[in-house]
């Protein structure tokens, strides 16, 4: 019972289940009463290589094509707006040159909730394969995601794609072991190499074809947006295409109907010189163990995960990237065509390499890491303005994808048992999916073009219509790797952001070197708004309220998009400082974004605006503390006239933002405060007022001039310098300022 003794030293060494044995022994049942193996010659068993090459091979390719197409169509779709109709990109400024700046963490976000949903499907798809028929599964998962590509057309925002690519991402995850796993037990080791080259090559095959079939794609006209017909029409093929997979996958030598009984018993051997075991339905504990025990599986993964994090960013951001090169939306999807078609040679050039020289697969990963390199440090290096040296540079960092294919190969022909192929074929997996993750929320943003250290740019942004501008400075060592301070300085009434820059020295390169400093500059302040009712503006109250609660909104809108410029990976320090209508405005501005102000620096500002406006009001009454009363009280000692410039609603707006700042203000971060003993515009009593209510509160300066009326004076520029430095450290000696 020869073949009995094979299959049966098979089972000991794949984990397999006795029942699936059994339907393999009925079928080769002729050859029981033969003494001893067939014998087959080379050239059957290159005929049998010949047919599994022609029959399985394809399938796979295919398969992987199309789900890389998949996986990777968000990017094409974005050069048809997909991104700005989800609201995955924003458009946060403009530099000086005109030049967009846009905001893409959302976008950055779809592109990686893929890969999270991949590393959730690995281990439960692989499971299914082991207890199930690996064709099945995959058939099963390829129609599935098919529907979901299908129903990215419907996705209306940014919720709805997130979950659209997390199940995505789940769904695929069962392809890339699959194969891995088919390879080994159809392919001896010597084989192994260019097969997997062959599915694996198809990423960069997609790449290669997709972007020309995407526009065509992108213009079909009709009710729909241009990018949905694209998802569509993607996900329909791959729905049909799971059919073939089906009815056409095989799963292991002892299952299928497509071989003859010679070249069943041919495969058996093969199997049995290749030592991998086959496949089976069976859940090996031991196998299972056996794999977190082996050295192998963790060198594989190391090996994966460092070779999949240079091609992170091609596949996701890749039309992106070209685009922001200076390309077209046209062309930056034909340049990504040469990428893919590189990416497939390469593969396929070192998997040919390294399966016709031994023990080379090592020395073709460090070249290919070489070339990657230096594709990299074109794209970091090169000047801005020469698009064909920085597409150069993507050109090369492509190549890097043949280094995953040889380190998936490694992981795959190392490793014996169905089992435990299975689960260090899934961990592999897990790992070459992290990369990308990794990279979309990486540190190290580079300054838009134009900007460099030590400089200070005019940058406007636009939101509901309105133009909104500041001065942003970047110090000399400003660092995209570190912790940052951000401080945001705003001007005075009469001022602009210019003179508040010339005014508070935050720019000086002897005192600031690594903190940013942002200049909002107010776009609804006037003369006219400005003047107090003295001055004749009957206005005055709900124009300063305006001014203020507009400037707050204004610095909130600018504060949400200062991050563009910043890590993402470092923690953001901001402090907020202003002098007069700016110090005003500080005060209101803690309430718009708790919790992410670690300081505050108030000149000649006032927290209770209640008091400064009834004071500047003027009404006649011997209480110093006339914003207690009711509105009704205040009411009957004002003048027809009072009532006029102090309406009710007013009076309710303006004490509403006072209990806000009585109750709500943080106290739990710095706050340094400085006022003019004798300022009669802004009277300093209501800062001390507010202190004197905190007295324990150690986070609190307080500082009161001598002899000083409205104005910033020296005095408080230094101690603002000293307030800073003790806090940021940004000169080792402010005094000397």
């Amino acid at each position: 019972m020869v073949v009995n003794d094979r299959v049966k030293s098979l089972e000991l060494r794949g984990g397999l289940a006795k029942d699936t044995i059994l339907p393999a022994l009925e079928t080769v049942e002729n050859m029981e009463n033969e003494k001893a193996p067939r014998i087959f010659t080379h050239a059957d068993e290159r005929k049998l290589v010949r047919k599994l090459d022609l029959w399985i091979v394809p399938l796979m390719m295919v398969t992987y094509m199309l789900q890389s197409y998949d996986k990777g169509i968000l990017s094409a779709a974005t050069q048809f707006d997909l991104n700005t109709d989800l609201g995955l990109t924003t458009v946060i400024g403009h530099e000086a040159n005109g030049t967009t700046i846009t905001n893409n963490k959302k976008y950055s976000n779809a592109s990686m909730i893929f890969y999270v949903g991949y590393v959730i499907g690995t281990y439960p798809m692989s499971y299914l394969a082991q207890h199930f028929s690996i064709s099945r599964v995959l058939s099963a998962a390829t129609f599935f995601w098919g529907i979901v590509v299908m129903s990215t057309a419907g996705c209306a925002n940014y919720g709805g794609i997130i979950v659209n690519r997390l199940v995505l991402g789940i769904l695929e995850s069962a392809a890339a072991p699959a194969f891995t796993v088919l390879v080994t037990f159809w392919w001896t080791r010597e084989e192994q190499g260019l097969r997997t080259g062959l599915w694996y090559c198809c990423v960069g095959v997609a790449t290669a074809i997709s972007p020309l079939i995407n526009y065509g794609l992108g213009q079909i006209h009709g009710p729909l947006a241009s990018w949905k017909p694209m998802f569509l029409i993607l996900g329909a093929i791959t729905m049909l295409w799971s059919l073939v997979l089906f009815f056409a996958l095989p799963d292991s030598p002892m299952e299928t109907k497509g071989l003859t009984d010679a070249e069943r018993e041919l495969a058996i051997q093969r199997l049995e010189r290749n030592q991998a075991g086959t496949i089976t339905h069976t859940f090996n504990r031991a196998q299972f163990l056996e794999a977190f025990r082996d050295y192998k599986m963790y060198s594989c993964t190391l090996l994966i995960l460092l070779t999949g994090v240079p091609s992170g960013a091609i596949g996701t951001f890749g039309t992106i990237v070209i685009n922001g090169f200076g390309f077209s939306h046209f062309e930056s999807l034909a340049l990504t065509c040469p990428i893919g078609a590189i990416t497939a040679l390469s593969i396929l050039l070192v998997s040919y390499v390294s399966g016709k020289f031994t023990n080379t697969r090592y020395l073709c990963i460090g070249l290919c890491d070489m070339i990657s390199i230096a594709g990299t440090l074109i794209c970091w290096l090169g000047p801005r303005d020469n698009r064909g040296l920085l597409f150069a540079g993507i050109f090369l960092i492509a190549v890097q994808v043949a280094s995953g294919g040889l380190a998936v190969s490694l992981a795959a022909s190392n490793i014996a048992g169905h089992t435990m192929a299975l689960v260090s074929l899934a961990a592999a997996a897990t790992v070459w999916s992290s990369p990308v993750s990794l990279q979309m929320n990486g540190c190290g943003k580079n300054l838009p073009s134009g900007q460099a250290n030590g400089s200070t740019s005019n940058v406007t942004i636009t939101s509901s219509g309105l133009e909104r501008s500041y001065l942003i400075f970047i110090p000399s060592d400003y660092s995209t790797h570190a912790e940052t301070p951000v401080i945001f300085s705003y001007h005075g009434g009469d001022r602009t952001a210019e003179d508040q820059l010339e005014l508070d020295l935050l720019t000086s390169p002897e005192f600031n070197t690594h903190a940013l400093v942002v200049y909002p500059q107010g776009i609804n302040i006037s003369h006219q708004a400005n003047r107090t009712w003295a001055d004749g503006n009957e206005n005055h109250g709900l124009d300063l309220l305006s001014i203020i609660e507009g400037s707050a909104q204004d610095f909130k809108l600018i504060m949400d998009f200062i991050p563009a410029y910043l890590p993402d990976c470092a923690r953001i320090y901001n402090v907020m400082g202003g002098i007069s209508l700016g110090g005003h405005t500080a005060w209101r501005v803690a309430s718009l974004a708790p919790g992410r102000f670690h300081g505050f620096a108030m000149v000649v500002g006032s927290p209770n605006l209640t008091s400064l406006l009834l004071s500047r009001l003027g009404i006649q009454t011997d209480l110093s503390d006339i914003d207690t009363l009711e509105y009704k009280q205040l009411y009957e000692l004002m003048n027809p006239q009072q009532r006029r410039m102090w309406p009710h609603t007013l009076d309710k707006l303006v004490r509403d933002g006072d209990r806000v700042v009585t109750e709500s203000f943080p106290t739990d971060v710095r706050i340094l405060l400085c006022n003019g003993k004798y300022d009669k515009l802004v009277p300093a009593k209501y800062t001390e007022e507010w202190v004197a209510r905190r007295k324990h509160s150690k986070n609190i300066k307080l500082f009161v001039q001598d002899n000083t009326g409205h104005s910033c004076t020296k005095e408080m520029v230094v101690m603002l310098a000293v307030w800073l430095c003790d806090m940021f450290r940004l000169q080792d000696d402010p005094a000397r300022l």
